[in-house]
């Protein structure tokens, strides 16, 4: 009982191969006639909600802290001597 509705649907695939393989339709010079079920010419709206989750656990820091910051930075670089490393914290 289970091979026949196998068979029938393995007939249906085996007439139509390119709606299961999502391939597209080409004519004999090799040009797109139909594009497959996943390509499109249009282009998508690229633009994402923002979402209030995204900017939850943020922090801030001021405008002084980050001017000698880069401070620090620019004479660390300058130097070939030193090398600039992350802080390691032992928990």
């Amino acid at each position: 009982m289970g091979t026949f509705k196998k068979e029938k649907a393995r007939r249906e695939r085996s007439k139509n191969p390119r709606r299961w393989h999502g391939k597209p339709i080409r004519n004999k010079q090799g040009d797109i006639i139909k594009a497959a079920s996943y390509q499109s010419k249009e282009i998508p709206n690229a633009r994402l909600e923002p979402n209030r989750k995204w900017f939850g656990n943020t922090r801030v820091i001021a405008q002084d802290a980050l001017q000698n910051f880069r401070e620090a930075m620019a004479s660390k670089a300058s130097d070939p001597y030193q090398a600039a490393r992350y802080a390691v914290r032992h928990v």
